[in-house]
């Protein structure tokens, strides 16, 4: 008879048989630790010694100081600084990614950022600080200006950004800033200019130190976004410059009323999306004239609010226009869209939001704004397909502006109505709709809760 095993031995076996994870090669147990957060895979160093050093090797470092809780943030800093300063050099990082609430060292940080730039080839570089003070600190060591490896940058924090006089980005491709502050905003074109390959450039709530001119250039510059940017001296007026004619994708937008002056250098003939909400009547009409090519076109309130009182300018024609979307409040696009649909005679869908309670802001002009135009748009009868109405109250302009959509729209496939309230009202409205001709015998009006 064969002797018995031990139970003891049984289980030693049993255990070394059972963890074949940890057999498996360093690549794919990197590849796991990939899908982990960084908290949960420097936890993995306490499994066993064929763990411990895989997390100083990981090629994505993605650090969030909001999923750490509080009583391991000691452990966390240390972690770290230990996968980075101890990280063996030339060990590639290919995506950094640090994320800090309001508690954090700007000194060790930029010691972090210094080490990775320098020994570890980042690729992809994201930092998020959020800061309380009176102003901004300087953060960033000079090694980022000069980094050959770059192809991606993203900063969201207040800082300042001190540009100084040689900057290479040979590879940098997508340049996102939000909050920062500029020594000058001169500095920019110059940064702009050492990017030959930039394609994507954003820019949200940014101020300047000094400098009234913001010039944007580039020749591979295919997106843009301004967003709320001025210059720290609030009676200054910015003075924005945009030269880059292969853009497909514009978005401009000022959430306040004394937006900066726009002027366009070039006419953006490729241009795909575009998105303008500025209050200032010379920068719309410089904007309008150079995206006359656009194919996707949304229209803020300020904007509409400067054409709809411009009965002096005239549209030019949108060509390639197939969708427009319009922020329609009280008081403005009621005349603008005519002239809209008249300049675009390819258009396909409309999309209207209401942004304001067209009852209760300003009851007093709660009909007669709309006018049915004389001659039908030459789009309602050959290629407007789809019309949207979001945050419908069923105001007598409102109503006055679907019957005559109904009514000229030959080609119309779906009409959508999405109501602001659900009150008992909305069956009557809804009646009364219903009633309403239709040119197209296709179309079908949804109605939305």
């Amino acid at each position: 008879m064969a002797p018995k095993r031990s139970k003891a031995s049984r289980g030693s076996r049993r255990s070394k048989a059972d963890d074949r994870i940890s057999q498996l090669p360093d690549s794919v147990l990197l590849m796991i630790l990939s899908l982990l957060s960084f908290e949960s895979a420097v936890r993995t160093s306490v499994l066993s010694k064929r763990w411990r050093p895989l997390y100083m090797s990981l090629p994505s470092l993605l650090i969030d100081d909001d999923k750490c809780p509080e009583y391991f943030e000691v452990n966390f800093i240390n972690s770290i600084d230990r996968v980075l300063m101890e990280r063996p050099d030339g060990l590639k990082i290919q995506q950094l990614g640090l994320s800090f609430g309001s508690n954090y060292d700007p000194t060790q940080v930029n010691q972090w950022v210094d080490k990775a730039l320098k020994q570890h080839g980042v690729e992809d570089l994201s930092l998020s600080f959020d800061r309380s003070g009176p102003g901004p600190c300087e953060l960033l060591p000079g090694e980022i200006y000069t980094n050959g490896g770059l192809q991606n940058v993203a900063i969201r924090a207040s800082i300042l950004l001190d540009i100084p006089d040689y900057v290479s980005f040979p590879e940098l491709k997508v340049l996102r800033l939000a909050c920062v502050t500029f020594s000058s905003y001169e500095s920019i074109e110059d940064l702009l200019l050492d990017c030959p390959v930039l394609e994507e450039f954003s820019m949200e709530e940014c101020n300047s130190r000094s400098g009234s001119r913001l010039v944007v250039c580039g020749s591979s510059l295919k997106k843009l976004k301004l967003r709320d940017t001025r210059s720290v001296d609030r009676n200054a007026t910015l003075k924005i410059v945009i030269d880059a004619p292969g853009l497909e994708t514009l978005e401009i937008v000022d959430s306040t009323w004394a937006s900066a002056r726009i002027s366009i250098a070039s006419t953006f003939l490729s241009l795909r999306e575009a998105r303008i909400d500025v209050g200032i009547k010379r920068s719309v009409f410089q904007l309008f004239n150079n995206i006359y090519h656009v194919k996707c076109l949304t229209l803020d309130d300020k904007a509409i609010g400067v054409l709809d009182d411009a009965s002096e300018y005239c549209l030019p024609t949108f060509h390639n226009l197939v969708q427009l979307e319009l922020l329609v409040d009280n008081w403005s696009c009621w005349k603008l869209l005519p002239n809209m649909l008249a300049s675009s005679p390819k258009l396909q869908t409309l999309l209207l939001t209401f942004g304001v309670d067209l009852i209760n802001t300003c009851r007093k002009y709660d009909y007669g704004l709309w006018t049915s135009p004389k001659v039908a748009p030459e789009c309602l009868a050959s290629h407007l397909t789809m019309i949207d109405f979001g945050m419908f109250h069923g105001t007598y302009d409102e109503l006055y502006l679907l019957e005559y959509m109904l009514w000229q729209g030959k080609v119309l496939r779906k009409v959508s109505i999405l109501w602001a309230d659900s009150s008992r009202k909305t069956s009557r409205i809804r009646k009364e709709v219903e009633s309403f001709s239709r040119a197209s015998k296709t179309c079908k009006i949804e109605y939305l809760d």
